[in-house]
């Protein structure tokens, strides 16, 4: 299309237009024109583009493949096509896939406990976040074990996170003893962490011998990342457990009032429903004929509310099955919710209409993103600094 015919096409009516593409055909469209790529490169659009993956199930399910690719599965319109691409970096061939939230993936190189990278797998776009040792306790490593523990020091939970006052993202680790939040603007920042993460959370010896070296990733919610604590920091919530989240404006951690709705019992996990807090879950029941029910709280201004029950949930081999291992992914148009699961390789559609689930096998997958373009603005300076630190 020439310069001249693109520009009779009203400015309202192509960004409306580009939101239906796939960011891989807006990459190319970019070289259109200067208004197309004006269009397509401002932050309305990224989040009018961010908003249509959702509605359409825009989601990339990611697995580790052999050597420097990982496998690639995009969804949309329910059907499923699976590609491989390599890794961002070299060197971060089979990297550990920690987190991901609007398109982004935190990766951290295997064997290597200060290297990570945000990825977008739609642009290709990446930035490498190399820790500094002096964000490190050390006394939190015993001297005699520290040269067999120190490649293993990994976090205890993780989170990726959008600021909209800065337009920019945050990634946060917890640790045992502190946690660390990296910005464009900031780089890396250490805070001193809750004490009752200090005292429940397993020390770096401790967790080294049990060799527990899990990534539990925090549901994002409009400038929040929540995890539920117990013994562990994770996704599931029972009567005991506590609701800790991560405040990207103040960067504290903090912890929500005590749910008196779930019973002895329940158990739900936490997720994201249309940018709100919510929890799926409830009373486990027997999976010989009787009808499975979940119900879905939401949090709201004045308080958690409950929002529906989801009939028929699909047969797994335990009863919290699909509350401990799914994971809810997005909305569809139709009201329909699509999650991950049961299992790694299904993905299970639920229709309220119909008050039954449906189910398509995938490829294993170890993370999901969105369709995105979303990526945190590089500066200069930063990214110069960035590179002294990891060479």
């Amino acid at each position: 299309m020439s310069k001249n015919k693109s520009t009779n096409v009203p400015c309202d009516i192509l960004f409306d237009i580009f939101t239906w593409l796939p960011v891989k055909s807006l990459l190319r469209f970019q070289s259109v024109s200067t208004s197309w790529n004006d269009i397509i490169s401002g932050n309305e659009f990224k989040k009018a583009l961010l908003d249509r993956s959702k509605a359409l199930g825009r989601v990339k399910f990611l697995s580790q493949a052999d050597g420097d690719e990982v496998k690639i599965s995009h969804l949309e319109y329910l059907s499923v096509i699976t590609q491989k691409q390599e890794f961002p970096l070299k060197g971060f061939g089979g990297a550990d896939i920690l987190c991901s939230h609007d398109g982004l993936i935190v990766l951290k190189r295997d064997g290597d406990y200060k290297k990570f990278v945000l990825w977008n797998p739609s642009t290709r776009q990446c930035q490498e976040l190399a820790l500094v040792n002096e964000l490190y306790h050390e006394y939190e490593i015993p001297l005699a074990s520290r040269s067999y523990v120190e490649e293993y020091e990994n976090p205890r939970a993780c989170g990726l996170c959008y600021v909209s006052t800065t337009d920019d993202y945050k990634v946060i680790f917890i640790y045992n003893l502190f946690y660390v939040v990296w910005s464009n603007a900031n780089r890396w920042t250490r805070k001193t962490t809750l004490p009752m993460l200090e005292q429940i959370l397993p020390t770096i010896e401790q967790e080294t011998i049990l060799c527990s070296y899990a990534y539990p990733q925090g549901v994002t919610v409009k400038g929040c990342v929540y995890w539920s604590l117990d013994e562990k920091l994770h996704s599931c919530v029972s009567r005991h457990s506590a609701i800790i989240y991560f405040d990207v404006e103040s960067d504290e951690l903090k912890v929500l009032p005590t749910l008196d709705f779930i019973g002895e019992k329940e158990l739900f996990r936490l997720t994201n429903l249309k940018d709100r807090l919510s929890l799926y879950g409830g009373r486990p029941g027997c999976y010989t004929g009787e009808v499975i029910e979940l119900d879905i709280w939401t949090m709201n201004q004045d308080g958690w509310k409950w929002s529906m029950k989801l009939r028929h949930i699909p047969e797994c081999n335990s009863n919290n099955y699909f509350v401990t291992h799914g994971m809810f992914l997005c909305c569809m148009g139709n009201d329909g919710l699509i999650f991950l699961g049961p299992g790694h390789e299904k993905f299970s559609i639920y229709h309220p209409k119909q008050q039954q689930f449906s189910t398509q096998n995938i490829v294993y997958c170890a993370v999901t993103c969105l369709d995105s373009l979303c990526f945190p603005k590089i500066n200069a300076m930063h990214k110069r600094k960035s590179k002294q630190l990891t060479h």
